[in-house]
């Protein structure tokens, strides 16, 4: 939902209302309706579901990962010649576990203490604040990552339709399909793929 950054997400933030969510618990879609987008909007409130492995390189069996606390804020304009521009800010906890068979690298098996390490020595990885790792009572390693007030920005154009599909295409990046509704001085977006996730972004018009 032109967020430009990679979003791990499984929680809510901002204010929601229970109609935002299935009996599961699952982040709604909005309807797409169309409107003039033209404007500089900013984020009032979000409901994202969004499947972690769809985002990460799980590439070991058993990796598991999950979010709590993310909370989102920022603003995106969308300008008449048919560019855009973001600006967001992210925060909120990342905690991702690796069993024991994940920690085996190039035959060489890491400890919890090496992986803290690595996280220490990339500070700017994924755009995390601070990252530790401790042993899990099952074996492997339990990592937690803090993102504090992460920023993050994209521009590129983008093209509408009357029913309210919106197509981003950023200068570095993949091209997003989103669904978008304008009714006053509010816009929802949501994915038009929900395959690897669903949720609605609310901005109010500045």
């Amino acid at each position: 939902m032109g967020i430009g950054v990679c979003l791990f997400v499984s929680a809510c933030a901002g204010t929601s209302k229970d109609s935002t969510k299935d009996s599961g618990g699952k982040c709604l879609n909005a309807a797409g309706c169309g409107g003039n987008i033209v404007g500089t909007w900013k984020i009032a409130s979000s409901c994202l579901t969004i499947d972690p492995a769809s985002i990460m390189n799980m590439s070991c069996p058993g990796e598991t990962t999950s979010t709590s606390g993310l909370k989102y804020s920022g603003t995106v304009t969308y300008a008449a010649d048919m560019t855009y521009t973001t600006n967001y800010t992210t925060s909120g906890n990342i905690t991702f576990s690796l069993p024991a068979s994940c920690l085996m690298q190039q035959g060489i098996t890491l400890t919890c203490d090496q992986l803290s390490q690595a996280l220490a020595g990339q500070p700017m990885m994924m755009g995390t604040s601070s990252g530790s790792c401790s042993t899990a009572s099952g074996g492997g390693c339990t990592c937690k990552i803090a993102l504090s007030n992460v920023d993050s920005s994209a521009s590129g154009t983008y093209t509408t339709t009357g029913s309210g599909s919106l197509t981003q295409t950023p200068m570095n990046g993949t091209v997003e399909n989103d669904v978008y509704c304008v009714k006053g001085s509010t816009l929802t977006l949501s994915p038009s793929d929900t395959a690897n996730g669903s949720g609605t972004l609310t901005l109010t018009k500045q």
